[in-house]
């Protein structure tokens, strides 16, 4: 089983880096294992809705990845388009 703890601590300030390791700590601790609906491994972490990109629970990392993203892509596309309808 993955817990996808391959943050990068010593690259981050150590007030953020305290936080990620906090959380992660909670998780392995009180999170049940379930499988990514994304990446289809097996974690124990509290999961993510993974919409848009699928109907499900993915990992933080698939979530960090691809979920966010592209949820950040579609509210700039749908600001895009109201932006042009104004201007019309």
């Amino acid at each position: 089983m993955n817990t996808f703890n391959e943050y990068d601590y010593d690259a981050m300030p150590e007030q953020i880096a305290d936080i990620y390791k906090a959380k992660h700590k909670y998780e392995s601790e009180h999170a049940t294992p379930f499988d990514c609906c994304v990446c289809h491994k097996q974690v124990k972490q509290f999961g993510n809705n993974a919409l848009p990109i699928k109907q499900g629970k993915c990992c933080n990392r698939c979530n960090e990845m691809f979920v966010i993203p592209v949820r950040a892509m579609i509210i700039r596309t749908k600001s895009d388009i109201a932006e042009m309808n104004q201007t019309k």
